[in-house]
């Protein structure tokens, strides 16, 4: 049986036999004797407590957890004797200094990778690699700049796993064992020296800290070119998102049939809200939208400016307090909005997102208004004409019954003028007319004329902008002039004997069921036209417009520009 002792090696807890302590205490006495002139004697026997420490714990395992004498020899023959490192001109012997050697040469082993910390520019990956391989630093810090650009910044993620996963040395030995020396006494005692040498020096310092500064800089300048292209594009998208927001508020509150005509339906549903709600509601979204968009160009701004501003965070203060002003105006507005749909019987709990299901939970009445004589008709702001030729005039409005005091129907100088006060989404507006003659038709602002039997016409002129459509149809008419302007639509069936069309900005006409003697066209602005004609056809098409004439007209005259074409059948 054996007295045991625990000691603490490095922060390692060991358990060792009394013996084995002995010994292991009379050599570290020895050793500190040994190097009590120099002047780092501290950290050389830190460095030395450390490998002793490193070389039992290789010895631990499940079945041995007790250092003994003959595990401290092993430690000592590795490390060597004091006596052993003697200066040539003291008394060793030369078997001794022999010996020595060899039982060095048994501790020698292979390189370690370790993070070489002291020449390093950032995590030491590259120049212990660089040890490692015994390469030159610079070459290869250079390679991994190319991989980190060859292989589109995966090889950064590469280098900062190695930054994590690889060790760096930090202790004596381990800088020795990175450059594959023998770890013993003196090895360590000498390598101190240097390394005091080395970093000792104001060249190196100011070596080391140009190199770091000049690293810096190209890093910063990336940093701040990045964050100059990145602040860039989000300026732009921002002001364009920001600015397309600002004129569909205009839209909506100007024109909102430019947009209402897309959905019909679903802005039909919000016929019972009040202005004062629906303006409520497009600016909360606008803020909702608007303030994250805001913050973060002011975000880009700040870190690509070189002034310190004295409150750097005040424009992300404001851009939230506006955030949560829009989500707490949203919330407030539409739940009110909500309830009223819902008890006005718009919003069921079977809704269907359709015309139909949309007129079956909303109550429309159909009103008939007393109105002088006309012989023009102009409709304003997403209005439906019914149109029908018989011998009595007449007027109904069909829309939600608490919406027909809006919508007003006047005759001025022979025009009914056809158009609602509100300015806002409004619901859907039918207005059917019943005439005996007509030479005027004008519809703004997606409105639409529908002729709902033939007509017999002498002159009609048909004006329709801002996306408006017609469907005429005609028994006979001896001259039509359509003009069409913002993408609006022209549908004609019938016969007449000379037919004059304009079609400008994307407008669409579609007239190659019109049997026309005379055709005289003009489109322009990517337009689309089909015209029948018999005898004679004039066309002019520009900018990347095109015409079809069908018919085989005996006459024609063809101009054309900007990739445009006009094709004959």
């Amino acid at each position: 049986m054996k007295k045991t002792l625990t000691i603490n090696l490095n922060n390692i807890v060991f358990h060792i036999d009394e013996d084995a302590y002995e010994l292991l205490q009379t050599y570290l006495i020895d050793v500190g004797h040994h190097f009590k002139s120099e002047s780092e004697k501290v950290d050389i026997m830190n460095d030395i407590e450390a490998r002793i420490a490193e070389l039992f714990y290789e010895k631990m395992d499940k079945q041995k957890n007790v250092i003994t004498i003959d595990d401290v020899d092993t430690v000592i023959s590795i490390m060597g004797k004091p006596s052993q490192f003697v200066d040539d001109d003291e008394t060793n012997s030369a078997d001794d200094a022999q010996s020595a050697r060899k039982e060095q040469s048994k501790s020698r082993k292979q390189k370690k990778y370790y993070r070489d910390i002291d020449n390093r520019l950032l995590g030491g990956v590259a120049s212990g690699l660089a040890v490692y391989l015994n390469w030159d630093t610079a070459l290869v810090r250079i390679i991994f700049v190319l991989l980190a650009f060859l292989t589109s910044g995966t090889f950064i993620l590469i280098y900062l796993l190695m930054w994590i996963i690889v060790p760096k040395a930090q202790t004596t030995a381990q800088k020795l064992e990175m450059r594959g020396e023998d770890v013993n006494i003196e090895t360590i005692k000498n390598k101190m020296v240097d390394t005091k040498d080395d970093h000792g020096s104001e060249q190196f310092k100011a070596e080391t800290n140009e190199t770091r500064t000049r690293v810096w800089e190209v890093i910063r300048a990336l940093l701040k070119i990045g964050l100059i292209f990145i602040g860039a594009i989000i300026s732009i998208v921002g002001v364009i998102l920001i600015a397309s927001l600002i004129f569909g508020l205009i839209i909506l509150l100007l024109e909102p049939e430019a947009i209402t005509n897309l959905f019909p339906e679903f802005f039909s549903a919000f016929g019972l809200s009040s202005p004062d709600k629906i303006i409520l509601l497009i600016i909360s979204l606008l803020l909702i939208i608007g303030a994250p968009i805001f913050a973060l160009i002011n975000w880009s701004m700040n870190a690509i400016s070189k002034k310190e501003k004295e409150r750097p965070y005040s424009g992300l203060i404001i851009a939230l307090i506006l955030w949560l002003a829009g989500i707490f105006m949203f919330i407030g507005t539409g739940t009110d909005t909500l309830k009223k749909l819902k008890q006005n019987n718009i919003i069921t709990h079977d809704w269907e997102f359709n015309q139909d299901a949309v007129q079956k939970n909303q109550t429309y009445t159909t009103e008939s208004r007393t109105v002088a004589d006309f012989t023009s008709i102009e409709a304003n702001g997403w209005i439906t004409i019914e149109l029908t030729q018989q011998p009595e005039q007449s007027v109904s409005v069909k829309t939600l019954s608490e919406y027909l005091p809006n919508v007003k129907t006047e005759v001025m100088n022979g025009i009914l003028k056809i158009y609602s006060e509100d300015k806002l989404i409004k619901p859907k507006i039918t207005v059917r007319i019943g005439v005996d003659s007509i030479s005027n038709l004008e519809a703004n602002g997606a409105s639409e004329i529908e002729f709902m039997n033939s007509f017999n016409v002498k002159n009609l002129n048909i004006r329709l902008q801002g996306a408006s459509k017609s469907d005429i149809k005609l028994n006979s008419a001896q001259k039509l002039d359509v003009k069409l302007l913002g993408a609006s639509k022209f549908e004609a069936s019938g016969i007449a004997d000379s037919l004059f069309i304009e079609g400008l900005g994307a407008s669409k006409i579609d007239a190659d069921d019109l049997f026309s003697k005379f055709v005289k066209i003009d489109a322009s602005g990517a337009s689309k036209a089909k015209v029948n004609a018999s005898e004679e056809f004039i066309g002019e098409a520009n900018a990347a417009s095109k015409i079809s004439v069908s018919g085989n007209p005996v006459k024609r005259s063809n101009s054309t520009s900007g990739g445009s074409f006009i094709d004959y059948e």
